[in-house]
């Protein structure tokens, strides 16, 4: 199983979609405090974690779904949550 991409749905309409190569090492960079380490929490909430991974803050401020694109063997598995 391998992630394609992680998307986040604005209480707006907005859609920002993360897209991850396939086969290869991804790299996030950034400044400090702009969600990089949100990402595996948002991976591990739509895979079944019980609880959301964030905080109050901006992200709670405005996304109302995260959903994760993952690729499988065969086939291809989109899952979403609401925050």
């Amino acid at each position: 199983m391998q992630l394609r991409s992680l998307i986040l749905y604005s209480k707006s309409g907005k859609v920002r979609e993360l897209e991850f190569r396939l086969g290869e090492l991804n790299i996030i960079t950034g400044s400090s405090r702009t969600g990089k380490s949100i990402v595996l929490d948002i991976v591990d909430f739509c895979l079944g974690r019980d609880d959301a991974p964030v905080s109050v803050g901006p992200i709670t401020r405005t996304v109302e779904w995260v959903a994760v694109l993952l690729q499988l063997p065969d086939t291809r598995a989109f899952v979403a949550r609401r925050l």
